[in-house]
């Protein structure tokens, strides 16, 4: 599909912007609101894993699309590293703002559904 060749090109003529976009939803956990009580870009965050998500979801083979294999290994990385900072977030029991599963998203994207999300705590 279009779709799918758009995303093909972007991994293989511009792989460090999407590298990019997975290392900054990390970083933007970083941003704590003194006042607000929690992760200022929290929401933004679950939004671009979501992305990030889809992506994955569309089986972009490297062998088929030329994508580049250590591309694709290095945005593994990157999106291994978020889950495993959403993760430990919640194990924490950090605060953040409540961010309600937009309609229609698959199950299988789990950040929306962290334990600490039903308490207002992650």
């Amino acid at each position: 599909t279009g779709v799918k060749q758009a995303m093909a090109w972007w991994l293989n003529n511009r792989a460090e912007a999407i590298i990019q976009f997975a290392r900054r939803s990390v970083s933007l956990l970083d941003t704590w609101d003194m006042w607000g009580g929690g992760i200022t870009s929290w929401s933004d965050v679950l939004v671009r894993r979501s992305a990030l998500e889809f992506l994955s979801d569309m089986n972009l083979d490297k062998y088929s699309h030329n994508i580049c294999p250590s591309v694709c290994d290095r945005l593994q990385r990157e999106v291994d590293r978020l889950d495993d900072v959403l993760r430990r977030i919640d194990a924490e029991g950090s605060t953040c703002l409540v961010t309600r599963k937009p309609e229609g998203l698959p199950a299988k994207h789990w950040w929306y559904n962290l334990k600490g999300l039903t308490t207002g705590v992650c």
